[in-house]
């Protein structure tokens, strides 16, 4: 593991010197923090190679005097060991065998009888005190590290050498490491090697700073690496930290590009709603339900970034839909193509949908077959909705695809079947005034034909109201 030298941590800052020099990690120390710098099997066998070492040494020494305390050596080895029950098991031993050496010696001792049980209970005392400590330690670094991986940001913890003690699991995904993989690399091979005199700047200054200094670059923009060598924008802040073992280093990592996508995706949303909105305002203004399709398929296909959209009109005998408006396909189809609505083609599909059918890639779609308007123009990917018209019966289906393949998301999915319901409520509204001027106009034939018949009768006719007065 690297060894920062005094040099590293008072580095000074050249941006225009290409050829900053660091001192790197050393094949031969790759021990972490909290890692233990040998396997659990050979640290056991040392620490009963200790046990065993100062027994026989107590035993050589009746008063147990200075020797019977070295146990305590054995104990602060047990801190390199997982579970708390180890430095436990060892202090019990450990006391098991003082009181064993005591009683051993007991005889050759029986003038200096009070001396032995004085020496005695101050070793075991001391054992136990020595436990505590460990445990406490451990219980501090376990409540830290638990801390650290349940961050909904990546987060760092390196010593002040900069070797790293701690990597929550999403710093693990955004620096593309397994598990414990991290072990043994310095922080600054986070970033690129331009960036690397950057990041010593600010790991040094919050070195050198007093204990009460505050976060250090809060949210600068750097450059990271991953494990692969790819690089990404992040935004990092570094903050002190104490750690059982002493003062540390807290970094606190955002990727830029993932917030980035999310205020992309939040722009996305907005840019969409906003369009149903105006599809909403301009199909209440126009009465002229041509006009209105006309303008929902030009309005999506811009939004979504498409070359097609369609809308399909259900056709009376309820087999077929007819292309009633649509952008991007040959002349002459708009208007006139049909495509059968069978279950097993895509529009027969989203006719029996509650919600939108997305298409990945139609050529490997095993839900249903394309119609032969998609496939003679090469489509690849799409989605499709059901446009519901009157109660209990759907009007068409709305469409859009492209020759790309490409994957659609929920939220463009939701805007499609938001467009739909305007769609719907125009074609509802169409329907309710066209029927609505079929009854005005019957009441006016009926009308017209009565005036006409009372005009034309050879007789005496009146019309009189309820009460018999003329009308």
């Amino acid at each position: 593991m690297q060894r920062a030298s005094d040099s590293d941590l008072s580095i000074k800052m050249s941006s225009s010197s290409p050829d900053r020099s660091f001192h790197r990690i050393n094949s031969s120390d790759t021990a972490s923090l909290t890692k233990p710098p040998w396997s659990t099997v050979s640290i056991l066998i040392l620490v009963g190679a200790i046990i065993a070492a100062v027994f026989l040494a107590d035993l050589l020494s009746p008063l147990g005097a200075s020797i019977s305390f070295l146990y305590a050596v054995a104990i602060l080895i047990t801190a390199w060991l997982p579970g708390p029950l180890i430095p436990i098991v060892t202090a019990g031993v450990c006391t098991a065998l003082i009181l064993l050496a005591g009683a051993v010696t007991a005889a050759s001792l029986a003038g200096n009888l009070l001396m032995v049980l004085l020496n005695r209970g101050l070793t075991i005392a001391v054992v136990w005190i020595v436990a505590g400590v460990v445990l406490h330690r451990r219980h501090g670094e376990e409540t830290l590290e638990s801390i650290i991986q349940g961050s909904p940001i990546g987060q760092i913890l390196i010593d002040l050498t900069g070797r790293i003690h701690v990597m929550n699991r999403q710093a693990e995904s955004l620096f593309g490491y397994g598990t414990d993989e991290w072990i043994g690399t310095a922080g600054e091979r986070l970033v690129p090697e331009r960036f690397q005199a950057e990041f010593l700047k600010l790991r040094s200054e919050l070195v050198l700073a007093g204990p009460t200094t505050r976060a250090k670059g809060q949210g600068q923009a750097l450059i990271a690496r991953r494990k692969d060598g790819t690089e990404f924008p992040i935004e990092i802040t570094l903050s002190p930290a104490r750690t059982p073992t002493g003062k540390a280093i807290l970094l606190s990592i955002i990727s830029v590009s993932e917030r980035e996508a999310s205020q992309e995706l939040l722009r996305i949303h907005a840019r969409q709603q906003g369009v149903v909105a105006d599809l909403g305002q301009f199909a209440l203004e126009v009465s002229d339900l041509n006009e209105v399709l006309n303008q929902v398929v030009v309005r999506l296909a811009e939004t979504l970034d498409v070359e097609f959209c369609a809308i399909l009109e259900l056709m009376p005998d309820g087999k077929q839909l007819r292309l009633r408006a649509g952008v991007g396909w040959r002349e002459g189809l708009v208007g006139s193509a049909t495509v059968d609505g069978d279950v097993t083609s895509q529009v027969g599909f989203t006719l029996m949908s509650h919600a939108p059918v997305i298409v990945a890639d139609l050529r490997r779609e095993f839900r249903f077959s394309g119609p032969a308007l998609l496939t003679d123009h090469g489509i690849v990917s799409g989605m499709s909705c059901l446009i519901t018209g009157a109660p209990d019966s759907p009007y068409g289906v709305l469409g859009v695809h492209t020759v790309h393949t490409r994957s659609f998301s929920q939220v463009d999915a939701h805007f499609l079947e938001s467009i739909a319901n305007v769609v719907a409520q125009s074609v509802q509204r169409f329907f309710a005034e066209t029927e609505r001027a079929r009854s005005v106009e019957q009441l006016r034939r009926s009308r017209d034909m009565f005036l006409n018949l009372i005009q034309n009768n050879p007789f005496g006719v009146y019309l009189v109201d309820s009460n018999f007065r003329l009308a």
